[in-house]
């Protein structure tokens, strides 16, 4: 039977010694345990530890999904990726979810939250924070996390990803890139139909300044409602966009995969260039 060590090594060192022998403790439990699935770690965990669980489980053929005790995990890792909110209507009442995404390149698990989604944007939480996420309700079937009743979320350590704060370093084609600047101006939400099956889609746009310069920001889908919380000469940051050229100017572009988010925080963040 492989030791603490081998587990180590097998996970390219990215877990803990406590973890190693957590997940050894699950192996030797398959072997002996009556009951259908292991209890999942209640300690705090990574999202490397937590995929090495569920992939245990799942070749013992475990499937069950969320909604009990014995699936709570408590996880400390990065924010990966925030997504807009998604309202809906419940019993005539009008809420809101959405989904932020937890983990590195290649490691990565989606969180779902509803309860707790306007947190994410009211404390302005960041793509790149580290967060510790206790009482999450893990679904092994479909490998992801949910929010239970107890769950919370804290901020241990701000991001360390770097924002585009100079307007004059954007260039045609960069992706993925975050950008914060002082809203200027906001044009309204519009509505337009897709080419591919004629639903309409959200489109807005508006000016975000570096406080020298100026860029234009075409905004599509979710990322498009989101303006809706912006206002002029609020401060505003915009996760995971791109750039191109259009009209012969460098524009930035949102949409989905995108997260819009304004907070006064982010305005110590700006200074003036040239």
């Amino acid at each position: 039977m492989p030791g603490i060590e081998d587990v180590i090594d097998s996970l390219s060192g990215m877990i803990t010694h406590e973890q190693a022998k957590a997940l050894l403790n699950n192996s030797a439990a398959a072997h002996t345990s009556d009951s259908t699935y292991d209890e999942a770690p209640r300690d705090i965990t990574n999202v490397v530890g937590l995929l090495e669980f569920v992939e245990m489980n799942r070749k013992r053929g475990v499937q069950a999904g969320a909604g009990t005790d014995a699936f709570t995990v408590n996880l400390r890792d990065s924010v990966y990726r925030i997504f807009n909110p998604v309202s809906y209507s419940y019993q005539n009442v009008q809420m809101e979810r959405r989904a932020i995404v937890l983990g590195t390149e290649g490691f990565t698990i989606k969180l779902s939250l509803r309860r707790l989604s306007s947190l994410m944007d009211s404390d302005a939480f960041e793509r790149g924070d580290t967060v510790l996420v206790s009482n999450a309700l893990l679904d092994l079937q479909n490998c992801e996390l949910k929010e239970g009743k107890s769950t919370s979320i804290s901020r241990l350590a701000p991001t360390k990803l770097e924002s585009v704060v100079d307007y004059s370093v954007l260039t045609e084609g960069m992706k993925n890139i975050d950008i914060i600047g002082k809203v200027v101006e906001i044009s309204p939400i519009r509505h337009v139909s897709a080419l591919s099956n004629g639903d309409a889609i959200a489109v807005a746009g508006c000016v975000l300044s570096d406080l020298s310069n100026t860029v234009g920001v075409s905004l599509w889908e979710s990322s498009a409602l989101a303006t809706a919380s912006m206002h002029v000469n609020g401060f505003a940051k915009i996760e995971f966009c791109s750039s191109r050229v259009r009209n012969e100017k460098i524009e930035v572009y949102a949409n989905n995969l995108s997260r819009v988010v304004v907070g006064k925080s982010f305005a110590g963040r700006l200074r003036a260039f040239g």
